[in-house]
């Protein structure tokens, strides 16, 4: 089990650190995970400054969490009645969401999954799938195997697979294994249209902290819940209090245009001596991680500690290298390494 731990120092900067990597025994039951997670705040001494915990959407987190929540009401710590305490994972949603999408085609996908190993596993393969691919002016230069858990790359595969698909039936005729591994014409019109409906819908094509969207003429336009928002302020703004409270004042600034570049840690750090309640509520919200990718990514970096000849490190020994480690290039400043390649999309160069 991996706990990070997200705040915001005094210097309104963002931290994330590996609190534990830990080994939990099976069962792993709501129950049992509640308790090695109260461990773990508890050995670092935190548990009365938890604001929110973010998980994974498995059953046995729910369960867990409930039980926490339930430990931490009766300590009477919780921000807001636990409202907030409980944060599910939006990439994990947003992952499910797109895997049922795929599972109409989900045997087209997997031809196209195992033609791509076929062409991969030898080279003279390779070199007659690109002789083809030349013939056929296909200016793509690589093929793209996706990892199999992660839907944007399954997304990558099939859009890369697109541009070969006159390959693909030409590389069958004259190799009779890769038969088996063509999907025909009314699969890849599938495969297409499934392409573009998670074009439509992909995060990377408008950055999330951008809060422009763009319209069907490829125009910027703001959103309905600003415009509303806007005309609440105009509408608002001939109203003279005696007094107004840390709230109104913040209601009636002015407004700045939303843009990606639009740093809303150094807003907050500016205005805190005026809004000092507020910039407090604002560094609990702020810090709330929205999906559980970091702890996903430790747990690769624990794959390279614990690897066949290193697998009988105590959990004592793990955690140490794994949180010492974490620390130490947060200390000196130093960049996370590259991903182990299976983490990645396997590109096969065609070139």
């Amino acid at each position: 089990m991996v706990v990070t731990g997200h705040w915001i120092d005094s210097n309104w900067n963002l931290n994330m650190r590996v609190l534990n990597f830990c080994n939990v025994p099976p069962p792993h039951t709501g129950y049992v995970i509640s308790e090695a997670l109260f461990k773990c705040l508890n050995e670092w001494g935190i548990v009365d400054k938890i604001g929110t915990i973010t998980v994974d959407n498995a059953k046995a987190n729910d369960v867990a969490l409930r039980n926490l929540k339930q430990t931490f009401s009766f300590r009477k710590k919780l921000l807001i009645d636990g409202k907030l305490f409980h944060a599910r994972c939006c990439a994990h949603i947003l992952n499910l969401c797109v895997k049922d999408g795929l599972d109409p085609i989900d045997e087209i996908v997997g031809k196209v999954r195992d033609g791509v190993k076929y062409v991969a596993a030898s080279e003279g393969r390779r070199i007659k799938f690109a002789e083809i691919s030349l013939a056929l002016s296909i200016k793509y230069k690589k093929l793209i195997l996706d990892v199999s858990t992660r839907w944007n790359s399954t997304y990558n595969m099939l859009s890369c697979a697109l541009q070969f698909k006159e390959v693909f039936t030409m590389y069958a005729t004259s190799d009779g294994g890769f038969r088996d591994y063509v999907p025909g014409q009314e699969d890849w019109e599938r495969v297409e249209e499934r392409e573009i409906s998670l074009e439509k819908n992909e995060t990377s094509q408008v950055s999330s902290s951008d809060t422009n969207f763009m319209n069907e003429q490829g125009q910027t336009q703001t959103p309905q819940g600003m415009n509303d928002y806007e005309s609440f302020i105009r509408e608002s703004g001939g109203i003279v209090e005696p007094t107004k409270s840390e709230l109104e004042e913040y209601l009636s600034e002015k407004i700045i245009a939303p843009t990606s570049k639009f740093d809303v840690l150094a807003w907050w750090k500016g205005n805190s001596s005026k809004f000092p309640i507020l910039s407090k509520m604002a560094c609990d919200v702020l810090s709330i991680p929205i999906s559980t990718v970091v702890l996903e990514s430790s747990f690769s970096a624990g794959g390279r500690v614990i690897e066949p000849h290193r697998s009988c490190l105590k959990p004592e020994t793990v955690e140490m290298l794994l949180c010492g480690a974490d620390w130490v290039r947060e200390l000196y400043g130093l960049k996370k390494s590259k991903q182990q390649k299976e983490d990645k999309d396997v590109v096969i160069h065609l070139d």
